[in-house]
């Protein structure tokens, strides 16, 4: 038997693919282009096993030596899907050509996850400083900008796990993290008040004068002005009251998370502006039931429908009723999951489950085994990338997150996600077969 091969991940690579296409052939099958939509999913696989298999041959230090190159060309495709990428349900997020269809934000994931290992195996002995975690959130700000542009929130977001996974795999110090997820929850949690406070009181009656202050600031310049200054003067605050109790607190590390909680409120008003009225929609039928946006939950509910009615053994495969009727929508792509619950029932869900942990865990023995810093770090961003992408999907399917517009990684339709991801894992594959020896 090969040492150079992880059959266990192998396996459960093949039984996600297979499990993938199955789930699509079912969800599809009362589609007018059934046909088409199984030929394409049939050849995506196939392509992604060649892509697969390539990258699973091919020294993966190679790329570390072209990072800038990837990064480049990353970002080259990122700004022509805006200039000549072809629209659809309000995103400008694919490439069309000679009938095929490209998505660069995917393949731009795996580059980034790619140029970020280099940058942070390369400063080793630095990951104690801030500015390694800054240069990481500099790297990212380009690649989600113009991914915001199109718009396409659902994969913006997945690279703050990525970031994050990969900082603390690569060493940095726990503060230092802990900014991070003070930026993202300063970020999130405005966005997230705006949304409910614009929700609940939709005129501005009645409304507490916080709610209305903060519904201000993301449309008036004093507002904004004021909410903007308001993290430094309670760190200067702050400072004065805990040296008025004895305690002596550095000026320069209060300014610091002042400044951290400005940049978060800024990065929240201007996700805020991008985002489109159905997205805001989805996440106000999340949080306000209740609220004139509730149609918007419409998805959701009809996905939990479908879960729930699968029960412990499911109802066959080709036999959902909330699919093949039509009342669950995008049902081969974004909520195959709950076709899976619907035609396989709680087994079968978990059973997806479980084969997703038992490739992750793969990946993460990967990272421990890798030969050096780079593929280390590599395998810990893809597995971020793979966990995040299930929890997502799978959340949404059962109601737990708000509607996201993100793929089940190798089982939901679609070429440029199984590409991408065919890719990353066979990167994997790669970083495994060569924990033993080095080669350049």
């Amino acid at each position: 038997m090969r040492r150079d091969i992880d059959w266990v991940f192998w396996g459960s690579l093949f039984l996600l693919a297979l499990f993938g296409l199955a789930a699509v052939a079912s969800a599809a099958s009362p589609l007018p282009h059934y046909g088409q939509i199984l030929r394409r999913q049939i050849e995506a696989l196939a392509a992604g096993f060649l892509v697969f298999g390539l990258a699973w041959r091919w020294p993966y230090p190679v790329y570390q030596g072209q990072a800038k190159l990837i990064y480049a060309v990353s970002l080259a495709l990122l700004v022509l899907v805006l200039v000549v990428g072809a629209s659809h349900k309000g995103h400008r997020s694919w490439i069309e050509f000679f009938h095929m269809t490209l998505q660069p934000s995917e393949l731009a994931r795996v580059g980034f996850i790619i140029v970020l290992a280099d940058y942070l195996s390369r400063r080793e002995k630095f990951m104690d400083r801030p500015a390694a975690v800054g240069g990481a959130v500099l790297l990212a700000i380009p690649v989600l900008f113009l991914i915001l542009r199109e718009p396409d929130v659902s994969s913006a977001l997945t690279f703050i796990p990525i970031i994050l996974a990969m900082l603390f795999c690569a060493g940095a110090r726990p503060a230092h993290l802990l900014g991070f997820l003070f930026w993202g929850s300063v970020s999130g949690g405005v966005i997230l008040s705006y949304l409910f406070f614009s929700a609940r009181y939709p005129g501005g009656e009645d409304a507490p004068w916080p709610a209305i202050f903060l519904m201000r600031a993301f449309h008036r310049v004093l507002p904004f002005a004021v909410s903007f200054a308001l993290p430094f003067a309670l760190a200067a605050g702050w400072r004065r009251f805990a040296e008025f109790l004895g305690v002596r607190i550095r000026l320069a590390r209060a300014m610091r998370w002042a400044a951290i909680a400005a940049f978060g409120f800024v990065c929240a008003v201007s996700a805020l502006h991008a985002l489109k009225d159905y997205q805001k929609k989805r996440v106000i039928a999340y949080l306000v039931p209740e609220s004139h946006a509730s149609g918007a939950s419409y998805h959701s509910q009809q996905s939990k429908i479908a879960v729930g009615s699968g029960g412990l053994l499911g109802k066959g495969l080709f036999s959902g009723t909330q699919s093949r009727l039509g009342f669950l929508p995008e049902r081969h792509t974004d909520f195959i999951y709950a076709v899976v619950g619907e035609e396989a029932g709680f087994v079968g869900a978990m059973g997806l489950l479980l084969l997703y942990l038992l490739l992750i865990r793969r990946i993460l023995v990967a990272a421990k085994a890798a030969p050096d810093r780079f593929g280390s770090l590599v395998c810990c961003g893809v597995a971020a990338m793979m966990g995040f992408e299930f929890l997502v999907n799978a959340g949404m399917c059962v109601g737990l997150n708000p509607v996201a517009g993100l793929p089940l990684p190798l089982v939901s339709y679609g070429g440029s996600s199984l590409l991408a991801t065919f890719w990353a894992l066979g990167i994997v594959a790669n970083v495994y077969s060569r924990r033993l020896r080095m080669e350049f």
